[in-house]
């Protein structure tokens, strides 16, 4: 079964774990639920989990962010290939038992994403109807050099990309 390479998961990286739960909480009605793992909490929309929220060490150097896991068929795979056009790897292929496995990469223009293969397929099943209110619906990229971004996802996730001029703002990818 292909899983078509979407976005299917989203961490939030932190400092404050409080103080974004209370923002999310507000601004989507989001929940949270501590995981058994660590200092991580999930994020719920109703019953669902769309993604989670991961304290951050004191020593942690990089800001606070979002990180976009990416359903792949074969994450090793997915990383040769993403270190074979340009991309770097910042945390190799990684099995969690009985939740799945996952790197984090970036692509030659620093944007970081999550290869991912669940460890239950049947979670990575395609959508069908819109979207749910509150959940994730858009992944954007902002880079210097879309054009070699470009070449990167399509090389490695195998998306096809459209562009639109959009007058005085430049070409949007």
């Amino acid at each position: 079964m292909s899983t078509k390479s979407r976005f299917v998961w989203h961490d939030l990286n932190t400092h404050d774990v409080d103080g974004v739960k209370r923002f999310y909480g507000e601004l989507f009605n989001w929940n949270f639920e501590k995981s058994d793992n660590g200092p991580y909490h999930h994020i719920k929309t109703g019953a669902e989990m769309i993604g989670g929220i991961r304290q951050m060490e004191s020593s942690e150097r990089m800001p606070p962010n979002w990180l976009g896991y990416v359903s792949v068929d074969d994450v090793q795979a997915t990383v040769a290939s993403a270190t074979t056009h340009g991309g770097k790897v910042y945390m190799p292929t990684t099995a969690m038992p009985n939740v799945g496995t996952f790197a984090v990469v970036a692509d030659p223009t620093g944007g970081v994403v999550a290869p991912w293969r669940s460890a239950h397929p049947e979670q990575d099943k395609e959508p069908t109807g819109p979207t749910p209110v509150h959940t994730f619906c858009w992944d954007e990229l902002l880079t210097l050099d879309p054009a070699a971004a470009a070449k990167f996802y399509t090389a490695v996730f195998g998306w096809g990309t459209e562009s639109e001029d959009m007058g005085p703002m430049g070409t949007y990818t």
